[in-house]
């Protein structure tokens, strides 16, 4: 669980829900993370020279995507400065 909340830069109670217990499993939060998980198994397993956990290397993992944000930055939704028009 600790390389979830480092790697989204969260704590326990982003998923878990506030103090005084852990919130039910239909939390969606739980629901997406799940899916994350069972993605990056499906993308360790098809790359070479990686494994799905416990066995083998892991090279992909949640900061791969999400360096220390909930929310991945993706190329889609990442602010880029846009280029000089070009001089006529």
């Amino acid at each position: 669980m600790e390389d979830f909340r480092d790697a989204l830069n969260v704590d326990c109670g982003y998923c878990h829900g506030g103090t005084g217990g852990f919130a039910p499993d239909a939390n969606p939060r739980k629901d997406t993370a799940r899916k994350m998980i069972e993605m990056l198994r499906r993308i360790n397993a098809n790359f070479p020279g990686t494994g799905v956990f416990p066995q083998g290397t892991q090279v992909v993992s949640c900061y791969t995507c999400h360096r220390g944000d909930p929310h991945p930055t993706s190329l889609s939704n990442k602010r880029y400065e846009r280029s000089p028009a070009p001089v006529p």
